[in-house]
């Protein structure tokens, strides 16, 4: 009987163990994804109240749609894979450490360089990974009162 006990004990002691570990690279909303959105609140929240009005929402869309403006070099209203490519190249140049991120999962040859086709993985890695990809997040869309889809 003391050894099931003492065997159990060990276990549960391990296991917590485990989900501690993990629990310290989690990126969810207390991690480097959690950041970023204390980051973004900052610079959107002009009254500091820690949270953002209707005004400063609109504000936010505003902005949102001036870069998706700049984005759509063609205007046709659509951000194409071309684009996305471009917006990727030039923001890559800008930021030594997005650069050095890519390059460690999507530099195939090992050069230290990033070709157009290294650059297409990773960005099409970056959108499937928002939910905006061909696959889909594996989420079902949500349903309104009516059972519409509503609008995200």
């Amino acid at each position: 009987m003391k050894r099931h006990i003492i065997t159990i004990i060990t276990l549960s002691s391990i296991l917590t163990s485990g989900l501690m570990a993990q629990d310290e690279k989690r990126k969810g909303p207390r991690g480097e994804r959690g950041k970023a959105r204390k980051e973004m609140l900052k610079k959107l929240d002009s009254n500091n109240d820690g949270k953002l009005s209707a005004d400063e929402k609109a504000k936010a869309q505003a902005g949102a749609k001036k870069r998706r403006a700049s984005l759509d070099t063609d205007g046709d209203g659509k951000i194409s894979k071309g684009e996305r490519l471009a917006a990727l190249k030039k923001r890559v140049a800008s930021d030594e450490k997005l650069a050095k991120r890519i390059k460690a999962r999507f530099d195939a040859d090992n050069n230290d360089k990033l070709s157009d086709q290294e650059l297409t993985k990773a960005a099409a890695a970056m959108h499937k990974r928002q939910g905006r990809g061909k696959e889909g997040n594996g989420k079902k869309p949500r349903r309104g009162k009516k059972g519409k889809k509503s609008q995200e």
